[in-house]
């Protein structure tokens, strides 16, 4: 096993690489926020943080990220909080393929019966679009 502690965010990931799962951990209360199964190849886990030449970006949105991506099952879209929130699945073509309701920091997104390829989830507001993430939908 594996620990990592998110650049960003109040949180542990430990990376089992045993039974390929991934446990995330609420490092000030202990609490397990998420816990989710990996593939077993490649076994390396990234954050990424930072900007070049972008102004008035609200820091709390860029935390918004999706995870695991690739995935042939579920999506988990990770939230900096629980504010109510649209998650659009757009296809390659542009077309609209799937609307989920988002209500809280973690909420999983079934994409199992999706066609492999590659979409864009954006994330809406009640004052508008907030963020597009790209995702790899697998066998």
């Amino acid at each position: 096993m594996n620990m990592y502690r998110h650049p960003t965010r109040n949180e542990i990931w430990a990376v089992h690489h045993f039974n390929d799962s991934i446990t995330v951990i609420n490092e000030t209360t202990h609490a397990i926020i998420a816990a989710f199964g990996i593939s077993s190849s490649p076994w390396y886990l990234g954050f990424g943080t930072g900007s070049t030449a972008v102004r008035n970006v609200n820091m709390q949105d860029l935390s918004i990220d999706i995870f695991p991506n690739p995935s042939a099952g579920n999506v988990i879209l990770a939230m900096p909080d629980a504010r109510p929130r649209t998650a659009t699945v757009i296809d390659a073509a542009g077309r609209e393929v799937r609307k989920f309701s988002v209500k809280a920091a973690y909420e999983t997104l079934n994409v199992a019966d999706l066609t492999t390829g590659n979409y864009l989830i954006s994330v809406t507001g009640e004052n508008g679009p907030i963020k597009t993430l790209k995702f790899v939908k697998t066998n």
